[in-house]
C-alpha cells in the first residue's frame, strides 16, 4: 500500500481546533493532532480543511516513530444532532458533508480511507443512518470503485 494514498477523516470539533489535545484529551481528533503536524493547520483554519501529506510522527503512546509516514487528512465537523432537533436538516447536512469529504479524497487520489463513526459520539448522530449515507455515496455512479 502506498502510504501517500491513505486518507483519514478527522472528526473535528467545530469550536476547538484539535479538540482538547492540549489538555491531554485522547479522542480521535486529539490523537491526530498530537501524533502529526495537523494542529498547525487546524489552528489557522477554523473550518473544514484538507491537509495533504501531514507527517505522522508519533505512535499511539507518544513515542517517536523510526520512520514517519504521510497521509492526507480531511477535517470536518459533523452536524450536531444533540443540539439541532430537525432530523431532516441533520440528514441533509450529513449527506452534503459526507459527499464533499469523499470528493476531496478522490480529487487528491487517496483511495485507502480511514473513516469511522462520523458524528456518532457526542454529536449523537444515528450510526446506522451515517453508515447508510456513506454507503450511498460510495456506491454512487460518481464514486463507485474509487476507494
Amino acid at each position: 500500500m502506498d502510504e501517500d494514498r491513505i486518507g483519514i477523516l478527522n472528526f473535528a470539533s467545530a469550536k476547538n481546533p484539535g479538540g482538547d489535545f492540549l489538555r491531554g484529551s485522547n479522542a480521535q481528533e486529539e490523537s491526530l493532532a498530537r501524533s502529526s503536524s495537523l494542529y498547525s493547520v487546524l489552528f489557522i483554519h477554523h473550518e473544514s480543511s484538507f491537509s495533504k501529506y501531514k507527517s505522522m510522527n508519533l505512535d499511539d503512546n507518544g513515542k517517536l516513530l523510526s520512520s514517519p509516514y504521510h497521509v492526507g487528512i480531511v477535517t470536518v465537523a459533523a452536524p450536531n444532532a444533540s443540539i439541532i432537533q430537525d432530523s431532516e436538516a441533520i440528514r441533509y447536512a450529513m449527506k452534503e458533508r459526507i459527499k464533499r469529504l469523499l470528493y476531496v479524497f478522490e480529487i487528491n487520489q487517496h483511495d485507502t480511507l480511514v473513516l469511522g463513526a462520523f458524528g456518532c459520539g457526542v454529536f449523537k448522530n444515528n450510526p446506522l443512518e451515517v453508515a447508510l449515507i456513506f454507503r450511498q455515496h460510495l456506491e454512487s455512479n460518481e464514486l463507485f470503485l474509487q476507494f
